[in-house]
């Protein structure tokens, strides 16, 4: 039998993972206009060079963005902002994120009422409780 904490559990890991949107910005914007920050992991491609790799942030400066290699992480990269042509960035999506949890509570909901429904058909027929 499956256990509702474990159910839980995965609906948890579901919503916070695949609840995301990349967010694409061209080096056409002014560095400091971009919406980075230390910690946050992004994805450079590289004009010059044609390399791209996923980092993150671990400091940003007028000339450069640095970070960690998610693939390595005791690496540590630097690549200047002309170097870049574009950087794609993991942002939060708030009405993905909202329809997920009403959809979620909709179906624990309907669990729930089946769930109650079997009971009076089963051994409290008789219950007050069924009406």
């Amino acid at each position: 039998m499956i256990k509702p904490t474990k159910v839980l559990c995965w609906v948890m890991v579901i919503a916070i993972t695949g609840c995301t949107s990349v967010q694409s910005y061209s080096m056409g914007q002014v560095n400091s206009e971009l919406p980075i920050d230390v910690g946050d992991e992004v994805k450079i491609y590289e004009k010059s060079f044609g390399r791209e790799y996923r980092i993150i942030v671990t400091e940003i400066s007028e000339e450069t963005i640095k970070g960690k290699l998610v693939v390595d992480p005791e690496r540590i990269t630097t690549a200047r902002w002309e170097d870049i042509g574009r950087i794609e960035l993991k942002q939060p999506d708030g009405s993905k994120t909202a329809t997920l949890i009403v959809v979620i509570i909709g179906l624990l909901v309907f669990i729930a009422k089946s769930f109650v429904d079997s009971l009076c058909d089963g051994p409290f027929k008789e219950s007050d409780d069924c009406g």
